[in-house]
């Protein structure tokens, strides 16, 4: 996690069609700003911690990134309180969620009403990552 975005914001939005910065860094606000200032979709990244009224004002065009991990604690437990997080935030347009996503859990938080999904450690683990997707891609409510 980005501690200070803003800063930073110039260079991701060079190279970037979608910036992620999360809720509890300092100016996230400024930073969301920034990357539609710049023509880019923006989306905030909030912490299992972080209560979600946190978000109460980010404008319906802005996703969210709900993290069922804390940030850098890779391969941790996925926290089963994301999906009525995903409930909570059902409907807009960019949702995903990122931190312990198998295959299975993916098509459950799509269930949930996630719209999109970050998998590490399970898909860089499969033994055919092309299958994984294909397979998550044919999950009902999917692309």
């Amino acid at each position: 996690m980005v501690a200070e975005p803003l800063p930073v914001v110039p260079e991701w939005a060079e190279v970037c069609d979608t910036v992620i910065v999360h809720a509890e860094a300092r100016g996230y606000d400024e930073a969301v700003e920034a990357v539609l200032g710049a023509g880019r979709t923006a989306a905030v990244a909030v912490s299992p911690d972080t209560p979600l009224a946190t978000l109460a004002n980010l404008p319906q065009a802005v996703g969210v990134l709900v993290m069922s991990v804390e940030p850098g604690q890779a391969g941790s437990s996925f926290r089963p309180e994301t999906f009525e997080r995903l409930e909570a935030l059902r409907g807009r347009e960019l949702l995903g969620v990122d931190g312990s996503v198998t295959q299975a859990r993916a098509a459950t938080c799509v269930a949930h009403g996630a719209s999109w999904i970050v998998s590490g450690t399970d898909l860089c683990g499969s033994d055919d990552p092309a299958d994984w997707i294909r397979r998550d891609e044919e999950t009902p409510g999917r692309g």
